[in-house]
This record gives C-alpha cells, structure tokens and sequence, in this order.
C-alpha cells in the first residue's frame, strides 16, 4: 500500500500480501492516470497520513481494447475518497455515445440496454474496417492463404502446387518483415539480430509508451485546466519561453584564462604543423 509517511512505514498486512497476490494472479494492473496520486485522507491534525486506497485498474484485453484510455484522480470534495473519473478518448467512445442517445426502446431498461447494445454490432463492424485495416490484418491473411496451399502441397503434391506455395510464401515472409519493422520502428526497441518475431510483445510496448506519452491535459498558473491541443501546445511554449528565454545574471560566464587552467597540456604551433 502506498502512503505518504513512506519509507517510515514499511510494513504490510497480511490483508494486502494477499491483495498483491490476487492482483499477480489475476494478471491486472494500474491503467495510466492523472491527477492526485493520494486518494485518502485521514485529516488528523496530529499524525496526517494520506494512503492510495483507490485504483482503476485492468488487464491486457482491457488495453487492447482501448490503448488512450485513462482514469483521472479529481479533488474529493465533500466526500472522503478521490472520485475515478474514466476518460476513453478513442473514436469507440463517439460510436458508442451517437448509438446510445439515438437508440430508444420501448419496454423495460433491461430490454433497452439490450436492444441497445445489439444495435452497436453494425457501426462497431464498420468502424473496425474503416479505421483498424492496416499490414496486420494483410499478415493474418496471408498466413491462412498460406496455411491453405501448404495443406493442398502436402496432400496432394504437384509442380503448380510447389509453385504457388512459393509465390504466397515469398508474399508472405515480405509482409511479416514489414510488420516487423513497424513495430520495432514504433516502440524504440534494440531489436536481437536472432530470435522470434514477437509481434504481440512490441505491439503492447506501442500501445503503452503511446499512452504514456500522451498529455491529455495541463494546468496553467491560475489553477485552470487547458484540454484542447491548441491551448496545450500555447502554454507549453510560453512556459519554455520564460524558462530557456530568459538570462540568469547569476551565472558568470567563464573566462579563456580560466578555461586554459583547466587544460593543462596544448599543442605547440610545431605540433600543430605536423
């Protein structure tokens, strides 16, 4: 358990080493978040303590599924714990929300939800082949086509056969380069010159770094909130402008006596004409 008199407290109860345990188990982790790392409080004058009781969490299919999501940690405000607040800035959140304010049903909650949720099978399918057709798709293919000609060789072995297992074959080891490539290129690995193509594994780090790396939202000085990449980008420039733009008076700049101390042996004019 996190906490703010850590390294003071390092003991943990059997309650939390079996907590730590089910997590392993169950494969999930911390989903990225912004906001306050302390969600609790327990406003004692005398020994205040702040502990990070809450998390949003999820596991590899949840990441999949949506790579840009994060979980933000607001003020609590009147209550005890920090609120969870989800943010999916994906375009599957605007399929989602277009279908379900349009959707109405008659009948029981239940049913509409059901309704509902059926409902988002046809934009959901054509979103995924307007948006997520890409080399990986292309490699999944050619790998059954090649699976296919292989079978036809196998079983029924001919010079056609032979040839068109070459063709697909020679197709099918150039897309996976590619394939290869892109995801070495994209998630910034030293790639081993021998060893497995372990496209699943670079395309996680993808998802993840881009993730990371993202800034979905900066505070100004004022306490307010700039969400729009056009606000983001102004007050970043303005913060390094005042940072790298303006001179220090304290630091001395140093002098060529000064720097020769520090460079004891030089070329003679003879060394130097050698």
């Amino acid at each position: 358990m996190e906490r703010s008199d850590y390294p003071a407290n390092l003991s943990l109860g059997q309650g939390m080493t079996d907590f730590e345990a089910c997590i392993t188990q169950s494969e999930i982790f911390d989903i990225p978040y912004k906001g306050f790392h302390f969600t609790w409080c327990n406003k004692s004058s005398s020994h205040p303590l702040a502990v990070k009781l809450d998390r949003a969490m999820g596991n590899d299919s949840w990441q999949e599924a949506f790579p840009d999501a994060y979980a933000e940690f607001a003020a609590p405000g009147p209550y005890d714990h920090s609120p969870i607040i989800l943010h999916m800035p994906s375009i599957v959140t605007k399929v989602i929300r277009d279908c379900w304010n349009v959707s109405e049903w008659e009948g029981s909650r239940q049913f509409g939800l059901c309704k509902t949720l059926k409902a988002l099978k046809g934009p959901l399918r054509v979103m995924n082949k307007n948006n997520f057709s890409g080399i990986t798709q292309r490699v999944k293919g050619l790998t059954e086509e090649l699976k296919l000609i292989q079978q036809r060789l196998f079983e029924n072995p001919s010079p056609e056969h032979v040839a068109e297992e070459q063709t697909i074959r020679a197709k099918w080891v150039m897309l996976v380069a590619a394939e290869e490539s892109f995801f070495r290129q994209k998630s910034r690995l030293n790639w081993l010159a021998m060893g497995d193509k372990n496209t699943r594994f670079f395309h996680k780090v993808v998802k993840g770094r881009t993730t990371k790396n993202h800034i979905y939202f900066l505070e100004d000085q004022d306490g307010q909130r700039l969400q729009s990449p056009t606000d983001i980008k102004r007050h970043a420039e303005a913060f390094f402008t005042r940072l790298i733009g303006t001179r220090d008076n304290s630091v001395e700049v140093p002098s060529v006596e000064w720097l020769r101390q520090l460079m004891p042996y030089s070329c003679s004019p003879e060394d130097v004409a050698e």
